[in-house]
Order: C-alpha cells, then structure tokens, then sequence
C-alpha cells in the first residue's frame, strides 16, 4: 500500500542546475581575474615608488581610515545585518526588508560621519603618536595629509560591503562578484595614470576612486532588487534593535583588535592594513 502522505522528492530542474553552475563560474572567473589585477597593483606600484618613505607614508595612512571601515562602515555587517534582512525577505516580507536596510544605512552613514570628523580634526597627533611614530618629520606630515584624503575610502567601501550583502540575500551574487574587479582597475589605473603625474598623493585619490568604483558597479544591482531607500536617522525600523545586539560585540572586537595593531605596530609595514580596506588583493 503506498503511503500517499510521503514527500515526493523532485530532482531539481535542469535549469536551476544550469543557473548554479552559471553563477558559480562567473564568481569564480572575477575571483581570478581580480587577484590578478591585485597582482599587477602590487607589482605596479613596487616598479613605480619602490620602498621610499613617500610610500611608507601612503600605507601607513591607510591604518586609521581601514579602522573605522572596520569599526563603522564594516563592523560585522555581514554577519549581524544580512540575516535579519534576509530573515524578512524569505518570510516574503520585502517592504520591512528595505525598511531596514534604508534604517541601518542611515545609522551608519550618520556613524561615519562622526568618526570621521573627529579623525580629520585630530589626525596630526593621531598619525604622529601611532602609525607614523616611525617616519621623519616631513613623512609623518604627509601621512596625516594622506590620511585625511583616505578617509573618504571607507564610506564608499563601506557602502559596497552594505551593497554585497544585500545582493547576495536575493541571490545576486554576479555584481558583487565583480564589484572587487572595478577597485583594482581603478586602481591600476590610477597608478599608472594618476600617480606618475601627481605623485603619491595623486594615488591617494585613486584609491578613493576606485572605492566608489566598487559601489557604484552595485547600486544598478539594488534598484532591481527592489531597494527603494528611506531617510530614516533614528532606529525606527522593525529589526534594527536586532542588528545592533548582533553588531555590538563584534565591533568590540573588532576594535581592540584592530586598537592593539596600531599601538604595537611602530613601522608602516602596512600589507595587512592594505588587505583590510581593499576588497580583494
């Protein structure tokens, strides 16, 4: 006697199968092609400045700026916004969904804009007394110019990370993908372009360019998903007290780690501090 209550299993539709291993070509595919581009970056820039102190300067201007991506713009929004977000949207729930979303971005723009002007206004002691403390006095006045430049990179790179995750919560996952590849062009480009008329200053504005590169590439991506975006400067949105139990520790940790980086670290040997606020190597 059949058992008619018995789930019947259905062996997924080849189209379904065929878009998967689509999506997963393609990701991977972008993954080689921008670690290649990180590849010439690196080289690029090794050719062109060498070990000078003009780029000791550059990577050590990089650390305050990689902090606060980390602290603000970052902090563990993957892990503490997406699944609240996408937790709306599989129970069908869009407009709370973008509710959300357009609430978080608030919060976080309005975060950043805090930090990062109390970074501007003090970066001369803060440059000085943590991760310039091993350059000559003229380097460490250039690093603070550096770093205020650079402190725009993390609220374009900030916004991107916001972008990807969204994305990738309603299974869009090829602009993401591919987001890493316009930073390295853009910054290649601006290497070698940019930077051998304007100097090391020059490639400062290229990074800055190649972080909003990295957003803008997305934000064609989010008008399709349905992302309509609402000011909301106070945490009003169903599902935001959520995101900051879930946010709160992981910035914690976060920042003493990142805290203690800086503090120990006396010379600019900057490739870690490189690798955090770029979305790929």
């Amino acid at each position: 006697m059949t058992d008619t209550t018995a789930p019947v299993v259905r062996p997924a539709p080849a189209r379904v199968t065929r878009s998967l291993a689509s999506s997963a070509a393609i990701i991977g595919l972008a993954f080689v092609i921008s670690r290649a581009l990180g590849l010439a970056r690196t080289t690029i820039l090794a050719a062109t400045f060498g070990t000078s102190d003009e780029i000791n300067a550059f990577v050590a201007a990089f650390r305050i700026p990689d902090l606060i991506f980390l602290m603000v713009m970052s902090g563990a929004f993957g892990s503490a916004f997406v699944p609240v977000f996408a937790g709306f949207l599989g129970q069908g729930q869009e407009r709370k969904a973008w509710r959300l979303a357009s609430n978080v971005l608030t919060l976080m723009v309005e975060g950043f804009a805090v930090v990062a002007v109390v970074a501007f206004l003090l970066a001369d002691p803060l440059v000085r007394l943590t991760v310039a403390r091993g350059l000559e006095p003229r380097y460490q006045d250039f690093a603070i110019e550096l770093t205020r430049i650079l402190l725009l990179s993390p609220f374009f790179l900030g916004l991107g990370a916001a972008a990807k995750g969204m994305l990738e919560s309603t299974d869009n996952f090829t602009l993401p993908a591919f987001a890493p590849i316009a930073y390295n062009m853009a910054f290649v480009l601006g290497a070698l372009v940019v930077a051998p008329r304007y100097g090391v200053r020059g490639l400062a504005w290229s990074v800055v360019a190649a972080s909003a590169c990295h957003l803008l590439l997305q934000l064609p991506g989010l008008l399709r998903a349905g992302m309509r975006y609402s000011f909301l400067p106070l945490p009003v949105a169903e599902g935001v007290g959520t995101v900051g139990r879930l946010m709160g520790p992981r910035i914690i940790g976060q920042a003493a780690f990142q805290v203690n980086i800086l503090v120990i670290t006396r010379q600019p040997g900057g490739e870690r501090s490189r690798r955090s606020t770029t979305p790929t190597s």
